[in-house]
């Protein structure tokens, strides 16, 4: 195989239901010179197997084996085998289209940009299916870090560390990683990314299909699940104001869209929790209607949400 350019981490729990869509689409990539780096958290189900029968075909795929550990853990394992000049995490449940890793690797190979971000679709089935961000930047521009910490508490931009290509040495020389044991788990990472790689391009074009469950949001909710919300939109938060050089009106605007975004989705979460009043005191979600309305960086889909938030109380 020639010089690996590109190295993809799947972590990979019981997924036998998606796993095949998912590898046939890495695995048959328009860019050749790939890894794939297939990490089995310790599934119990079919997935085993599927990942044994594409490492067969495809001379390309690495299969590392561990215990149970969680996403987290199972994405560091690996960062640490990864041999690529760049990064790419894949969630096993996902899919990419056909040319997506080749159409990173050159735009960050054609103007020397270490970051690189593609928009990603939310799918349900064939015929139900979305944009997430519709991103409508600026595709001939390398944006700074301050622009990007804009970008992300404005939430054009996901929070996610998928749809997106890092050059691995900056990654690695920096000493990111995700915590292990905690849900969330992309959030702070994806903020440190921004002040550590410093620039970043787009590419608005919706190449990653992030796979939608039906069912409630809260089906599977828990207190730690809530916990580990806040505290990782706290941290995120204090990490966009200790490194964002953002102007300071423009900062109060963004963390309060970037507050009521979250927090609405952490009071879906709370129902029958109890949570209520530790998510209103960390996330700070007092502001007055009038302010919210008059903010231009929130939604309109968000703000008519906070207002009927407000009057059910």
């Amino acid at each position: 195989m020639n010089k690996i350019k590109v190295s993809v981490i799947v972590p990979v729990y019981n997924v036998e239901q998606y796993l095949g869509e998912c590898l046939n689409s890495i695995a048959n990539q328009t860019l050749k010179e790939i890894e794939i780096i297939v990490v089995n958290d310790g599934a119990t189900d079919g997935s085993g197997k599927i990942i044994d029968e594409y490492a067969k075909k495809h001379e390309n795929i690495k299969v590392v084996n561990q215990k149970n550990s969680g996403l987290s853990a199972a994405r560091n394992s690996g960062i640490r085998e990864a041999k690529g000049k760049y990064l790419m995490f894949i969630d096993s449940d996902d899919f990419i289209d056909l040319y997506t890793i080749e159409k990173l690797y050159n735009r960050a190979e054609k103007y020397n940009c270490p970051l690189v971000i593609c928009d990603l679709q939310l799918y349900w089935n064939k015929e139900k299916n979305k944009k997430y961000n519709n991103l409508k930047e600026d595709e001939e521009k390398i944006y700074n870090s301050t622009e990007l910490y804009e970008i992300l508490l404005s939430r054009k931009m996901n929070c996610q560390v998928m749809n997106k290509l890092y050059r691995r040495d900056i990654w690695v020389e920096n000493n990111l990683s995700f915590e292990e044991g905690a849900y969330y788990e992309d959030i702070i990472p994806t903020f440190k990314v921004m002040s550590t790689y410093k620039k970043a391009m787009f590419i608005n074009e919706s190449m990653y299909k992030y796979r939608m469950r039906e069912g409630s949001i809260t089906a599977s909710s828990s207190p730690k699940k809530v916990e580990d919300l806040v505290r990782a939109v706290k941290t995120a938060k204090e990490h966009a104001i200790n490194y964002g050089n953002i102007d300071e009106k423009l900062l109060k605007d963004y963390l309060m869209s970037f507050n009521i975004n979250y927090g609405l989705y952490a009071m879906e979460l709370n129902k029958g929790l109890n949570l209520t009043q530790h998510i209103k005191e960390n996330l700070k979600l007092n502001y007055k209607i009038l302010e919210v309305v008059c903010n231009k960086k929130i939604s309109i889909k968000c703000k008519i949400k906070y207002i009927l938030n407000k009057i059910k109380k």
